[in-house]
């Protein structure tokens, strides 16, 4: 059995691992935050509460000269960065 490991979303992974069907693997992505099993069956999915979002969204636009932040929600992502408004 061959897994995929990786720091990155599965996304991200799809696009370095061209050629492999990774939807079909079992994998650990996010740094374990999403893991999939055989046949690429959804097994964990770790999220932050929505509380805790807001506030980072917050800290965010009072930071916005000291950091980026970048959510992501599967293989859709969302940059906060300088530039946002």
């Amino acid at each position: 059995i061959f897994a995929v490991c990786t720091g990155r979303d599965k996304g991200s992974a799809r696009g370095v691992l061209k050629g492999l069907d990774i939807d079909k693997l079992p994998g650990v992505y996010m740094n374990g935050t999403i893991v999939h099993g055989l046949g690429g069956a959804p097994l964990q999915s770790v999220t932050l509460p929505d509380k805790l979002v807001k506030e980072v969204v917050e800290w965010g636009r009072s930071n916005r000269g000291d950091a980026s932040i970048l959510f992501v929600d599967g293989d859709e992502h969302y940059v906060m960065d300088r530039s946002d408004e």
